[in-house]
């Protein structure tokens, strides 16, 4: 089984990154992730600023995330269409998917913006907007 927690968004090249997880699996080994969708508003936020401005932003706001968070991120393919293509491309079958929308955390350091983000969360679920969610899970298992 090989499982991430907020690491995908993070690497440059997923082609490989998949590629790999494919190789080092045993047929019926399991992948499992969890990351943020390259479209929710955060990461859109984040892509547009340069990463030295997103950091200080970032650690301005929440001076304890300094050590653990503020890592360059790419979103290279972090979107729902992309990453299940990246899995059948892989071998990987039994793909299943689960679509969070809550990113008002990362806005709670002013109310107007986490009730912004809780309103556009809420639309997004509500419209079934699978692109527009916040975090993306998939479970998948290599195929024998």
């Amino acid at each position: 089984m090989i499982t991430s927690r907020y690491v995908l968004e993070h690497l440059k090249n997923l082609d490989n990154a998949f590629s790999e997880v494919s190789r080092i699996l045993k047929p019926g080994g399991k992948f499992i992730s969890l990351f943020p969708n390259k479209f929710t508003l955060f990461a859109i936020i984040n892509q547009i600023l340069p990463h030295w401005l997103a950091r200080k932003i970032l650690f301005s706001i929440n001076p304890g995330a300094k050590g653990h968070c503020g890592f360059r991120a790419y979103y290279n393919k972090c979107y729902y269409p992309a990453v299940k293509k990246l899995l059948n491309k892989n071998g990987f079958s039994e793909i299943n998917f689960a679509f969070a929308y809550s990113q008002s955390g990362y806005f709670a350091f002013f109310l107007p913006f986490a009730l912004i983000s809780l309103v556009w969360d809420f639309m997004m679920y509500a419209l079934h907007i699978k692109p527009m969610c916040s975090y993306i899970c998939f479970t998948a298992v290599k195929r024998e």
